[in-house]
């Protein structure tokens, strides 16, 4: 929720203490109201008594309860990041953002990987037919382009390009 919070330029409440001004106090009530609502969506029925009058107070009473991830449990989510290996014909975008939730996962659990290791992470996991496309993104990006953010853009062009040359559509109209 903090990492989502943060995202969404809303995590003010989880961290700050509550502003003097009115108007401003009004704006910050606002937030800490859809960030509680926003964490008993995530907690489902079962953990509401959990749920405090802020959610600076909600997020505190859940580490108190649930306690924050250890090096244990980031082990063992660095190990399934880095030993992931995508699925031949499955979508490589959503196997990737996975894996930059593992990441921002152990960011929050104080394991911060750099940009480029977990750049490195998505491009080990894709499957061995992707070879080519992996060597020429490694020896043509220069340092500043070898980014989540530009790596990703490549693969899903090369996915939507491979996807076209087999007759089938990336986009789906069963919904």
């Amino acid at each position: 929720m903090e990492v989502f919070a943060m995202a969404m330029k809303c995590d003010g409440p989880m961290t700050e203490d509550p502003p003097a001004g009115a108007a401003d106090l009004a704006a910050f009530n606002i937030i800490d109201r859809q960030l509680r609502g926003m964490i008993c969506l995530r907690l489902g029925a079962t953990y509401l008594s959990h749920v405090k009058a802020t959610a600076k107070l909600t997020l505190m009473a859940l580490k108190t309860t649930f306690g924050t991830p250890g090096r244990v449990g980031a082990l063992v989510e660095m190990r399934s990041m880095f030993q992931h290996r995508m699925k031949p014909n499955s979508n490589p975008i959503h196997e990737a953002n996975n894996l930059i939730q593992c990441a921002a996962w152990l960011s929050t659990a104080s394991f911060a990987l750099a940009d480029g290791l977990i750049t490195m992470a998505i491009l080990m996991a894709l499957p061995p037919d992707w070879e080519t496309t992996v060597s020429t993104l490694c020896s043509t990006l220069d340092d500043a382009g070898f980014t989540v953010a530009t790596i990703t853009s490549h693969i899903n062009r090369e996915y939507m390009r491979r996807q076209a040359t087999r007759g089938k559509s990336t986009i789906s109209l069963q919904d």
